[in-house]
């Protein structure tokens, strides 16, 4: 599952998730109380930092990037995903 947190209000996270093209939910966190569990808070901007955190099927984390070019190809990062699952998943 694909998912993204942003501390934006729920409708100004959907604009952006429209706007980006997100092939995936955009979730509202103001608080970014999970955004900052993550470590993708940046405290001296006050804001969620672009990127994303790979949580494997048992919560462990295996990877976490910070990344400001995430949302213009996400598409491409998905595809990388996927096809690092079907890999892991192969006998």
């Amino acid at each position: 599952m694909v998912m993204a947190l942003s501390i934006d209000p729920p409708i100004l996270a959907a604009q952006t998730a429209s706007r980006l093209g997100l092939h995936f939910p955009l979730l509202s966190d103001p608080q970014a109380q999970v955004i900052r569990q993550y470590r993708m808070f940046d405290p001296l901007t006050s804001m969620a930092q672009m990127g994303y955190v790979l949580i494997d099927g048992h919560g462990w984390v295996r990877a976490r990037e910070v990344d400001a070019f995430f949302g213009a190809h996400s598409a491409a990062v998905l595809q990388r995903l996927a096809r690092a699952g079907a890999a892991a998943s192969s006998p």
